[in-house]
């Protein structure tokens, strides 16, 4: 999830030096704006391809122990997850999972929102700023989102909570998108620019853990497709809703209001999940199954022979004994 907001501040300040300084071959700089930022997403695609691998198994950095032992973690967490039991369609019409697609719906409404209209609010602020100058500017709420999206991730892992983790971010950055419209000062502003997306950014990825928690075996690939898909159309419909209303006589800041207010939204429908997401979709009860065992972290795990970097699934239990994988 990192790799978000780290492309965003990379690319924020490329992305204005290139409308104002790219201009060969008689075209405009916004059409080599896409040709060069889509290049490195077709070089990743073909690494990717080639080195990334499918399964812990194929895992050439890992030891045949760690692959064992990884392995045998995922099945056992895959076990207690509602897929396993249940056929793709009946996924499709499961109640808890068009719950976590209304979230990611209504979480998309105002992300894209801020990602596509914090730029053109940042320029407003000074007939002075250049394209360079607003991709710097822009830079730095991305840079305050990485510190709060690893600081809430690890809370998140660390606590077995995900309902408050995304919750409270998600107020906070409703709060402060509301809040824009009533400060002029471009040091105010960017400073407001950057609570909003240390919100979005923390929220980000207890959200995304979610359909994670809940889903398991082939069927998940059909529960985590309708999120995600409800969720893009969440990101069509907030900078078309922001723009219709920004165009009105309220302003872009009432559109980033409207904006404020899905997360609002996606907050309230956060905290009405159960506590306990897989649990309550598998209809199983803490009895059966004790709670130190029934969540799963993206945590970093050192590989045994120092030779790579794993983020993997790891049983809270072992990551309490450090995070490190069985030796």
């Amino acid at each position: 999830m990192a790799a978000i907001p780290v492309s965003n501040i990379i690319g924020a300040p490329v992305s204005g030096f290139i409308l104002d300084h790219v201009h060969w071959l008689a075209l405009p700089s916004w059409r080599w704006l896409l040709v060069l930022e889509g290049l490195p997403a077709i070089v990743g695609g073909l690494v990717t391809w080639f080195l990334l691998p499918s399964r812990p198994a194929e895992a050439r950095f890992l030891s045949a122990r760690e692959k064992h032992w990884i392995v045998t973690a995922i099945a056992e967490e895959e076990s207690r997850k509602i897929g396993e039991r249940l056929s793709a369609l009946r996924i499709l019409a499961h109640p808890r999972v068009w719950h976590v697609a209304s979230v990611s719906f209504a979480f998309q409404i105002g992300g894209y929102a801020f990602i596509f209209w914090m730029p053109q609010t940042v320029k407003s602020l000074s007939n002075l700023y250049s394209n360079t100058v607003v991709g710097v500017l822009v830079m730095i709420p991305y840079l305050a989102g990485l510190a709060a999206m690893i600081l809430v991730s690890h809370s998140s892992d660390g606590r077995l909570e995900r309902r408050y983790h995304a919750a409270i971010p998600l107020v906070v950055a409703g709060i402060v998108l509301i809040l824009l419209g009533a400060v002029s000062s471009p040091l105010l502003s960017i400073t407001l620019w950057s609570l909003a997306y240390m919100g979005i950014a923390g929220a980000n990825a207890p959200l995304f853990a979610l359909p994670g928690d809940m889903l398991g075996g082939a069927a998940a690939a059909t529960g985590i497709a309708l999120i995600t898909s409800i969720g893009s159309l969440g990101g069509f419909v907030g900078p078309l809703l922001v723009g219709a209303v920004a165009s009105g006589s309220g302003g872009i800041y009432r559109g980033l209001a409207i904006a404020g207010i899905s997360f609002f939204m996606c907050a309230a429908l956060v905290l009405r999940l159960p506590k306990n997401v897989r649990q309550a979709s598998a209809g199983q009860t803490s009895s059966t199954v004790p709670a130190t065992r029934s969540r799963s972290a993206i945590t970093p795990c050192w590989t045994q022979r120092g030779r790579g970097f794993l983020l993997g699934i790891v049983p809270m239990r072992d990551r309490r004994r450090g995070g490190r994988s069985a030796q």
